[in-house]
């Protein structure tokens, strides 16, 4: 497995593991209205900087483009849905 796959894999698992925390703790998790039909929580945005935190430790000059804290328009880098 090349060390790309292998570094996202890790990212995957440990931001797993936290919104799984989350989805157990969800009847005191704050949700915000991003706009009408939007919602981020806590959970979302912390997830995030997780994986943006991960992510920059390995790739720190590559560009992250993600759902909730936004970023550049990007054609190579990593998105975060």
């Amino acid at each position: 497995m090349n060390d790309r796959l292998s570094i996202a894999l890790r990212c995957v698992e440990e931001a797993s593991a936290l919104a799984l925390k989350h989805f157990n703790n969800r009847h005191i998790l704050d949700i915000a209205t991003k706009s009408p039909q939007d919602l981020v929580s806590e959970a979302d945005l912390e997830v995030e900087h997780l994986i943006r935190a991960r992510l920059n430790e390995y790739f720190p000059d590559e560009p992250v483009l993600g759902e909730e804290l936004g970023g550049e328009v990007i054609i190579d880098g990593w998105t975060l849905d």
